[in-house]
């Protein structure tokens, strides 16, 4: 094959294949994330009676919480830190076990490094 040839313009031939599908561009849209859910998450609440859970084993906390008063996660946090239970210094999220009404508090760990 000489340059010459190499350089023609496109025959009638070269055209009859089948084109490739041109891929679309997919437009991502922009959601933002759930930002509700996250406000939920940290609006629960829970009514007393309900145990907790802490140092593997169920702590009385009846002289903490009023019956049937609906406390939050950070009023809990709270209420249990003013009370001596120093683990609630921390960041703290709550388990709820329905089944048994436990709260299973589950504090953050501090990782160095």
């Amino acid at each position: 094959m000489d340059l010459m040839s190499m350089l023609k313009p496109a025959t009638l031939e070269d055209k009859s294949k089948p084109d490739k599908p041109k891929k679309e561009k997919k437009v991502k849209s922009e959601s933002k994330p759930e930002e509700n859910a996250d406000v939920q998450d940290e609006k629960k609440s829970y009514t007393y009676p309900f145990e907790v859970y802490l140092a593997a084993e169920k702590r009385d906390v009846s002289y903490i919480f009023a019956e049937g008063q609906v406390y939050t996660e950070d009023q809990i946090t709270k209420a249990m830190l003013e009370h001596g239970f120093y683990e609630f210094a921390g960041n703290v999220k709550y388990d709820y076990i329905q089944d048994d009404n436990v709260l299973v508090p589950v504090f953050q760990q501090h990782k160095k490094g």
